[in-house]
């Protein structure tokens, strides 16, 4: 499963602290998104469109912790609850352990990448008119 941060609000928590929460829409494979709902974590399914890109029916995942703007690989542990896989980070943080100073640089460029927002490729046509037919175009 992939996630794409959507929104972040901050409320008090059971404690009476201010807590910021993130929201992800969740995307994957439709046995995928049914084992997501299945989970203990605090899940949603989005009643109706919003402006930051989410459609009714997407599938929303909330956590206190901010996991990036997008999420390339969600998981469900073994406690039935989603999480963010993080084998890949866990190897460059061992990579760059070893290599001292020079792999503050490793870390940094994954750190980047992590707050780096995804992008949505677009296409759009050039469209040219000829300029003696701009006089001509009803603009109102």
């Amino acid at each position: 499963m992939k996630a794409v941060k959507v929104n972040e609000y901050s409320k008090l928590n059971k404690n009476g602290k201010m807590q910021t929460n993130y929201v992800y829409k969740v995307t994957g494979t439709e046995q995928e998104l049914a084992d997501f709902q299945g989970t203990l974590s605090a899940k949603s399914i989005a009643k109706e469109d919003g402006d930051n890109g989410v459609k009714a029916g997407d599938h929303l995942w909330f956590t206190s912790s901010f996991e990036g703007e997008s999420i390339d690989n969600l998981v469900i542990t073994k406690a039935n609850r989603v999480a963010v896989d993080r084998s890949e980070e866990r190897k460059v943080l061992s990579i760059a352990s070893r290599m001292g100073k020079a792999g503050d640089s490793i870390i940094q460029n994954y750190v980047d990448k992590q707050l780096r927002k995804a992008t949505v490729e677009t296409s759009v046509a050039k469209v040219t008119v000829p300029a003696g037919d701009i006089d001509n175009l009803n603009l109102d």
